[in-house]
C-alpha cells in the first residue's frame, strides 16, 4: 500500500508453494526508487547466504552489520576489502535502501530470536519475526561484506493503469478509489451469509467458504 496515494499494488501469483523465488506472474503498480528485491530468480545464491547468516552466531552478524553501517556512513573503514566486498561497489539505489533509519538494538534482538528458532527457510525467518529492518541489515552484510548483492530492480512488470486494472470496490468508470476497509469487511461478511444460505451441497459450501477465507486473509 502506498500511504501517499492510498493505492495498493496488484500481485498475480504464479504459485503458492514457494514465496521466495520469483513467485509472481505479474506485478501491477508504480515503480519505486530505492527498492530491494530478494526474490529475483537469479539470486538463489544470495538467498542461501541470507539463510546462512540467520543460522550464524547473532553476535558475529551484528558485528558485521555495525561495521558495515559505520563504513557506509563514513565513520569507519572496512580496510578496503572484507571477504571480497567493498563500499565502492554499492550502487546509489543500494545506499538509498541501507541509509534508512534502523533500530539497531531491535535488529540485534530479532537476530537472536530467529537464530534460536533455527529457521530452515527464509519463510521460517519471517514467521519468527524477521521484519524489514532486520532484512535490510542482512542485505547490507551480504552486499558489503560478502559481495552478494540483492537486486535493486522494482519487481513491477506492468505500470499502473487505472483504466485497465480496476478493483472490486471502486468506481464503475474503471478508476479505483482508496479502499474503505469497513466496506470491504461488510462485503466479505455479506458473501459469507449468502454462501451459508445457498442451497448447495455441503462440500461446495465448504470450498466456497474456504476460498472466501483466503480472500479475507489477503485484505
Amino acid at each position: 500500500m502506498n500511504l501517499n496515494t492510498r493505492f495498493a499494488r496488484r500481485y498475480h501469483w504464479r504459485r503458492r508453494e514457494d514465496f521466495v523465488r520469483a513467485p509472481h506472474e505479474a506485478v501491477v503498480g508504480e515503480r519505486v526508487n530505492g527498492t530491494v528485491n530478494a526474490i529475483e530468480a537469479d539470486k538463489e545464491k544470495t538467498r542461501r547466504l541470507l539463510l546462512d547468516l540467520l543460522r550464524e552466531n547473532p553476535r558475529n552478524v551484528a558485528s558485521d552489520f555495525l561495521r558495515a553501517m559505520a563504513a557506509l556512513k563514513g565513520q569507519g573503514t572496512l580496510d578496503g576489502w572484507v571477504h571480497g566486498g567493498t563500499i565502492g561497489l554499492l550502487s546509489q539505489e543500494a545506499k538509498l535502501v541501507y541509509l534508512r533509519p534502523i533500530d539497531q538494538r531491535s535488529v540485534i534482538e530479532t537476530l537472536k530470536r530467529v537464530h534460536e528458532g533455527g529457521p530452515n527457510s527464509l519463510e521460517d525467518s519471517l514467521l519468527m519475526g524477521m521484519g524489514p529492518s532486520t532484512a535490510r541489515a542482512l542485505y547490507l552484510v551480504a552486499d558489503l561484506i560478502y559481495r552478494e548483492p540483492l537486486s535493486y530492480r522494482d519487481p513491477v512488470t506492468y505500470p499502473y493503469d487505472p483504466f485497465k486494472y480496476a478493483f472490486a470496490i471502486g468506481g464503475k468508470d474503471g478508476i479505483p478509489f482508496p479502499v474503505n476497509r469497513e466496506v470491504a469487511e461488510e462485503v466479505i461478511v455479506t458473501l459469507e451469509e449468502i454462501i451459508e444460505m445457498a442451497k448447495v451441497e455441503e462440500g461446495d459450501r465448504r470450498r466456497a467458504l474456504n476460498g472466501l477465507m483466503k480472500l479475507g486473509e489477503g485484505r
